[in-house]
């Protein structure tokens, strides 16, 4: 077989990017192995209540998203009218871009209430088109609603890449904005830069699954841009890298590979050129300053621990091996392995450009590494709950284990998915955080890491 596979031509290797195999058929946790048709099984509502779970639906996800959305609006314009705004960043985001637009260029100058820029240019660019539109950040209430639509477009984008997968129940995306209280509170009550940073990493993905080196090659250099753009407004965007551009160079080869890594190191220069051209330490040592201290105070995730502990640097290089440990395994010894399983390493690596990801190991791959490095990090404040938010209904609910085969096991499977996820918004919405709140995030992080790693294996087994 993998003879056959290497003797084909180049171009039509080049050409499955991230397709789906035709053979390849899942049935989603919520859907019941062994559920039986009623008589009535014709009516409207049974085929409406199969359509909601049918995972490879594309027109109940369409009409799910849409109705989700509309609600969500409504929802998130009541929010804006009814719950006072919080004043936390906006005021200093505004004062930074203030000083940009007055000609200041050193970032170790460029400073508000709340302390010194520490992003990348890309957020400067973004707020100073926002300072434009609020009238120097004056007008809030414009603000929020600027928030609500990017809010609304990452659901959208978010909705749309679950679709893609053909893993994901519709259903699902009305959990996704029934547990969102505190997500909403960060786009549309804080306006914090973090849900715009997310909204372009998601667009990247979205981009990234539907690439196909012959038939649509720039979505390729698009996903690499809008990366590099995400990564330009916050640096968290970095844990999904390693697993993007991975996927990229082994399904696109190494000149495809490298076009893109050049085309955002483009969009990098390109936003930051005022600040290189002017004070390049400056601006280097403060936007991607890896060694910045955090505060006890306002940590989710380590309330467990003493604060000498959390301020302790062997801890911090603890939770760094921890890190990059995880992903090394995850990577090589299990998404790797799965890819593999398919592809003999010799055709791999003569072909180049051999390797076949489904749009849902793409999406895995991307959502675990991520969600990896966020409960390694050192320290998680409120705002960061939306780096993978969003991506830990589609670990849970994309996947199933072995042992979920019967009813009970099948029932017993979805309530805990859905407790998980419940008790991981509990807590983000402890303020502030404790003992408890942190402990449990701290298990719900570790019972989520072994299940995906579990999963993706059990998979890789039934397929060979």
């Amino acid at each position: 077989m993998a003879r056959q596979r290497h003797g084909r031509s180049r171009g039509t290797a080049a050409a499955v990017g991230a397709q789906e195999p035709a053979a390849e058929v899942y049935e989603a946790p919520l859907v019941p192995k062994k559920a039986k048709k009623p008589a009535e099984s014709d009516s409207l509502v049974w085929r409406a209540a199969k359509a909601v779970v049918d995972p490879t639906d594309l027109t109940a996800h369409f009409v799910v998203a849409a109705v989700v959305l509309f609600v969500d609006l409504l929802l998130s314009l009541l929010i804006v009218h009814r719950v006072p705004y919080t004043e936390i960043d906006w005021s200093t985001y505004m004062q930074q871009v203030d000083l940009f637009h007055k000609g200041q260029y050193n970032y170790s100058e460029i400073k508000g209430d709340t302390g010194p820029i520490v992003y990348p240019a890309g957020h400067v660019r973004i707020f100073s088109f926002f300072y434009h539109l609020t009238n120097a950040g004056k007008n809030i209430y414009l603000g929020q609603l600027i928030f609500v639509a990017i809010y609304l477009l990452n659901q959208a984008t978010v909705f749309y890449i679950y679709a893609q997968s053909k893993r994901m129940p519709p259903i699902v995306n009305v959990l996704v904005t029934c547990v969102s209280y505190r997500v909403h509170s960060i786009y549309m009550l804080r306006l914090f830069n973090d849900g715009i940073a997310m909204l372009l990493c998601y667009l990247a993905i979205a981009f990234l699954v539907n690439a196909n080196a012959i038939t649509h090659p720039y979505r390729t250099y698009i996903a690499s841009c809008l990366f590099s753009f995400g990564i330009s407004v916050k640096m968290n965007i970095l844990l999904f890298a390693p697993v993007f551009y991975m996927v990229m160079w082994l399904s696109f080869g190494t000149l495809v590979t490298f076009i893109a890594g050049v085309a955002a190191g483009i969009v990098q220069i390109e936003l930051a050129l005022p600040f290189l051209t002017a004070f390049p330490y400056d601006y280097l040592t403060k936007a991607f300053n890896f060694k910045r201290e955090f505060l006890y105070t306002w940590t989710v995730n380590w309330r467990c621990l003493p604060e000498w502990l959390f301020a302790n640097r062997t801890f911090h290089f603890c939770l760094l091996v921890l890190h990059c440990g995880l992903l090394t395994y995850f990577v090589f010894m299990i998404l790797l392995k799965r890819i593999t399983e398919k592809y003999s390493k010799n055709n791999i690596f003569l072909d180049g450009i051999t390797m076949r990801f489904t749009k849902h190991e793409i999406i895995i791959g991307l959502f675990v590494s991520n969600f990896i490095g966020v409960a390694c990090s050192r320290s998680l404040h409120y705002q960061f709950y939306c780096w993978y938010f969003h991506t830990v209904p589609y670990i849970l609910f994309s996947m199933k284990l072995k042992c979920e085969k019967q009813t009970i096991s099948y029932v017993i499977g979805l309530i805990t998915r859905i407790a998980l996820v419940v008790v991981l918004e509990y807590c983000w919405n402890v303020y502030p955080s404790t003992v408890v709140s942190s402990t449990l995030l701290n298990i719900i992080h570790s019972l989520v890491i072994v299940f995906a790693f579990r999963a993706i294996l059990e998979e890789t087994e039934d397929a060979k």
